[in-house]
This record gives structure tokens, C-alpha cells and sequence, in this order.
């Protein structure tokens, strides 16, 4: 019995000593898996690295954390595991660049910034717009167009140097131009007279006329160099009413085409002080002007963008010149801050077609109404600001919002 038990508790011993060998060993086991790891990983990493795998930092600010076996004169060649912890020592490259075939070569300012996000009160929109808004302002130049497309420097485009997305709004910020406009230009030259049931059509010269009787003097010439017929004609200024006073002095009764002669949309009759309708002379052939002439020419000029037709309701803004001075004077506009079209946001704005337009009256059907004509520069620039905003945030439906790319 004694036997027994002595042989059974030896196993018992026997095992457990077995087992704990086993236990020591697993440690040892372990260690050498992980040298034979590491041998491998170095004599593998050996090969160098394409140099563009190769962190930018500096190798000193690179802690290893396995010692390295050979000379520390050679840079070692295990890559860093966290390179994006690391800070580059050169900045990152530009991720753009103007085109060298952009039609602007122009300082900074003249093209467009970005500002940083400006974050505005959108407690009236839905909570799904409340998002940051980014303004762009945008200088352009007349000067900076295509002349052989656009000639004239009140119909012009430009092609923006960033193209503007999710726009929301647009505003007319400030304005340089010349009052260069003649007294007597392309839209108010003609003068129609019926005389003895024949038209005669009188073209005033184009030019700056500084009073009223210098504008007497032109009419006169013009008249009588027109047609013989038309001879007998004069022309006086009354200084006295600022009016002026017409008379054939043969005495033949005559009729001003304002409204109904070939040239009714292009004729001198604001210029001369008379309304837009026909105007007969007296039976001795005498007409006075009722009201007094008109040197002042365009008060006001309209700025269109036909890109935001469909999102501004007319001009985005409005010019308002001072004639009062002598002409080609230089006029520069600050618009007030209100002066800002808020409209549904246009998906891309990659060009802008300015238009500088005046109104003025037309006889349509017998009925005088307003349209738009182009203000004549006569070959002066024009400068403006526009700033834009556009929103960060855009709404998957509007993702079909898009301009015409043919306009």
C-alpha cells in the first residue's frame, strides 16, 4: 500500500515538474520568435526606399526603436510608423497654379481672394442651411477683356480665375468710370422734319456741347447744310427761359418727328428741350421748345450681369453720374451695403458678362415706354467690386442647378 502511494505521488511530482519546465520555457520560446522576426524585417528593409516614400523629416527626429546593428554612420533605413506625427521639414508644394495662358496677369487684388468664412445669422432659413458662408470679392477690368469678342467697354466678359460654387448672392460693392458720353452722341443725334410733305433727315455732329448757344449754332448748320429746302431755317437760344426757338422764315409750317420720323429712337428731342411726341410750328412756322434743353445728357447707369439674369430682378446696381462738370470726367461710386441679391444658389460661376445700360424712353405703338441701351464709354475703361457669397453647404437636390455652358 505504501508503495503504491509512494509511486502514484512521483508521478504526480514527475508531472508537475514537467509542466513547469514547459511553462519556463514558453518566455524563451517567445524571445527567439521574436529575434528571428526582427533579423528577417532588417535584412529585408535593407534595400533602399524609393525617395518619395522616404519621410521628409530630419533622421535625427526620428526616435528608432530597435537599436541598429550596423555602424551608426549609416542613416538608418527602417521607416518611421507614425510618419503623420512627424512635421514636414519643407511645406507641401501649391495645389494649383494660374495657367500661363490666362487672359489675367494681375496683382493679387485683382483676382479672386477668398476670405475667411464669415458665419451669419440664418435663424429664419432651415436648420439644414446653417452653415458658413464664404465672400468672394472680385475686381474686374474693361481693360482685361478680350477686345477682338468685345469691343465695346460697356458689353463685356471676363473668365474668373476661380470658379465661384453654391453661389447665394451677389452685390455691386463700387464702381470707376468716365462721364464720356458726348452731348450729342449715337442715340440722340437726328433731327426729323417734314417740310411740304417731304421727311428730312438732319444728323447733328457728334461731339461735347457746352451751352445753349453753341447747340443753336450746331442745329442751324446742320439744318441748312441738309437739304436746300431747308435754307430758310434758323435756330435761337433764349437764354433768359433756356429754351430754344426754331423758325422758318419763309413762313412754311413744318413738323419735328419725334416719335413717329425714321430715327424716332435716336433723336435730339430730350437734348432740345421737347417731349417725345410730334411737334407741329405755329401757321407763320415758329416752334419754341416747352421745356429747357438738356446738356446734362445720362444721369444714371445700370449695371447688368447676364450670367444672373434669372437670379437678380434688374440691375445690380446703379450708377448715378454728375454732369455738371465738363465731360470725360472721372466718377467713382461706393454702393451702399444694402445693395445685396439674394437668390437660389447657382451650382458654378466660371464667367461674367457685365453690361452697362442706360434707360430711356421709346414710342411703342403709340405708347412711350423704357427700354435699355448701351452707355457709350467712347473708348474709356471701367473698373468694379463684386462680392459674392457662397454657401458651404449644398443640398443634394441642387446638384442639378447649372448655367448654360453655351452662353
Amino acid at each position: 500500500m505504501h508503495h503504491g502511494r509512494a509511486t502514484t505521488t512521483f508521478k504526480k511530482n514527475t508531472r508537475f515538474h514537467q509542466m513547469t519546465t514547459a511553462l519556463a520555457l514558453v518566455p524563451a520560446l517567445l524571445a527567439a520568435v521574436t529575434c528571428v522576426v526582427m533579423v528577417w524585417y532588417i535584412v529585408h528593409a535593407s534595400t533602399p526606399l524609393p525617395s518619395a516614400a522616404i519621410p521628409s523629416a530630419k533622421p535625427s527626429a526620428i526616435p528608432s526603436a530597435i537599436p541598429s546593428a550596423k555602424p551608426s554612420a549609416k542613416p538608418s533605413a527602417i521607416p518611421s510608423a507614425i510618419p503623420s506625427a512627424i512635421p514636414s521639414a519643407t511645406p507641401p508644394p501649391p495645389t494649383s497654379s494660374p495657367s500661363p495662358t490666362s487672359r489675367f496677369h494681375l496683382p493679387s487684388d485683382h483676382l479672386c481672394v477668398p476670405r475667411p468664412p464669415v458665419r451669419h445669422n440664418m435663424a429664419t432659413v432651415s436648420s439644414s442651411l446653417k452653415k458658413g458662408v464664404r465672400m468672394w470679392h472680385l475686381n474686374v477690368e474693361s481693360a482685361c477683356r478680350d477686345t477682338q469678342v468685345w469691343p465695346s467697354t460697356a458689353e463685356w466678359r471676363i473668365d474668373l480665375s476661380t470658379p465661384l460654387r453654391n453661389v447665394t448672392s451677389v452685390a455691386l460693392r463700387s464702381v470707376g468710370l468716365h462721364a464720356s458720353e458726348y452731348t450729342v452722341d449715337v442715340w440722340n443725334q437726328w433731327v426729323d422734319i417734314k417740310l411740304g410733305g417731304v421727311v428730312y433727315e438732319v444728323a447733328a455732329p457728334l461731339g461735347m456741347v457746352s451751352s445753349g448757344t453753341a447747340l443753336a449754332t450746331t442745329l442751324q448748320t446742320s439744318i441748312v447744310a441738309t437739304h436746300p429746302a431747308l435754307a430758310a431755317f434758323t435756330v435761337v437760344y433764349n437764354s433768359t427761359t433756356d429754351t430754344l426757338t426754331l423758325t422758318e422764315t419763309t413762313s412754311a409750317p413744318f413738323t419735328l418727328l419725334w416719335a413717329t420720323g425714321p430715327h424716332a429712337t435716336t433723336s435730339l428731342w430730350k437734348t432740345m428741350g421737347y417731349t417725345l411726341a410730334d411737334t407741329t410750328s405755329t401757321a407763320g412756322g415758329v416752334s419754341v421748345s416747352p421745356g429747357r434743353i438738356d446738356l446734362h445728357g445720362v444721369l444714371a447707369i445700370d449695371v447688368f450681369a447676364d450670367e444672373l439674369e434669372n437670379s437678380v430682378n434688374g440691375p445690380m446696381g446703379r450708377v448715378t453720374l454728375q454732369r455738371d462738370l465738363p465731360g470725360d470726367t472721372p466718377v467713382f461710386l461706393v454702393i451702399p451695403t444694402g445693395n445685396v441679391h439674394t437668390f437660389w444658389p447657382l451650382a458654378r460661376l466660371t464667367f461674367l458678362t457685365l453690361r452697362f445700360m442706360v434707360q430711356y424712353p421709346v414710342v411703342d405703338d403709340g405708347t412711350v415706354t423704357c427700354a435699355y441701351r448701351p452707355y457709350v464709354f467712347n473708348g474709356r475703361n471701367n473698373t468694379c467690386q463684386l462680392e459674392f457669397a457662397c454657401s458651404e453647404y449644398m443640398n443634394p437636390m441642387e446638384h442639378d442647378v447649372h448655367l448654360d455652358p453655351s452662353t
